[in-house]
């Protein structure tokens, strides 16, 4: 079997899998990837485990499919996934992954992930099983009746809500090459310090992160009002409050993020 035959395989084998209690985003998929180190932090001196079980589970039904079958480091390797920071439990951010190592395309492909898109801007993650020239066959996690459980779905290949389609690097194809220096920031081995600097804004998607979580418009610059909603959100959680993101606030934002 293919890597792409094996992946589907297992991700077939999942569905009807449901959450427990239904209603509480609690689900295996979650579990295991909490016991792991695929979602490992670091700032500064200070690494953790971001814990996502009981928060949306779309990804994490996603990516334990690849731990699962294949293992973290591989899994890795296969998602453009960093070994700190990954951001990949928001959808947003495993399209920019897979971005970011031009695995990103409008074309399905058998093993590949699909992604769905909301007025917010994506949204919801499965995996590609199967296609014809009408339509495209998806497994998913956090789907169903009241989004409980892993389903298989069918899509017309023209549907709207698709937003395109995710490439595994699977060892049966070419390594994809680097990403081209110089362009979006996505560079996650450690997290820098984030703080305002009048005329020298920092930008990026990390700055993303910090103001979906502090409760502030999502532009990504680090300007003054990123810097007060900061502040308010250092108060909240019982940091240091200057306005600077730095290993103890960023640990606080983990640590909300969904």
């Amino acid at each position: 079997m293919t890597q792409a035959e094996l992946l589907i395989q297992y991700a077939l084998s999942q569905v009807g899998t449901a959450e427990n209690p239904l209603g509480s985003n609690k689900q295996p998929y979650g579990a295991y990837i909490d016991q792991t180190d695929w979602y490992l932090y670091k700032s500064g001196d200070r690494t953790w485990r971001h814990l996502v079980n009981g928060y949306d589970w779309c990804t994490q039904y996603h990516d334990c499919c690849f731990l699962k079958v294949f293992g973290i480091d591989k899994a890795r390797k296969m998602l453009g996934r960093p070994v700190y920071n990954n951001y990949g439990a928001v959808v947003k951010y495993q399209v920019n992954y897979m971005k970011a190592i031009n695995r990103f395309g409008s074309v399905p492909k058998k093993g590949c992930s699909i992604y769905f898109k909301n007025s917010a801007g994506p949204s919801h993650i499965g995996i590609v099983y199967d296609f014809d020239n009408t339509y495209v066959y998806t497994v998913e996690g956090n789907a169903g009746n009241h989004c409980w459980y892993v389903v298989k779905n069918k899509y017309s290949r023209n549907y709207e809500r698709i937003l395109g389609y995710g490439y595994p690097v699977y060892d049966e194809e070419p390594v994809p090459p680097k990403p081209t220096p110089g362009g979006d920031d996505m560079k996650f081995n450690e997290l820098k310090v984030l703080s305002y600097k009048k005329g020298a804004v920092m930008k990026g998607d990390p700055v993303e992160v910090v103001q979906s979580v502090v409760n502030t418009d999502i532009d990504g610059s680090f300007g003054p009002k990123t810097e007060q909603a900061v502040k308010s959100f250092q108060k909240a959680n019982g940091c240091t409050v200057d306005g600077v993101v730095g290993p103890q606030t960023w640990e606080a934002i983990f640590n909300k993020l969904k």
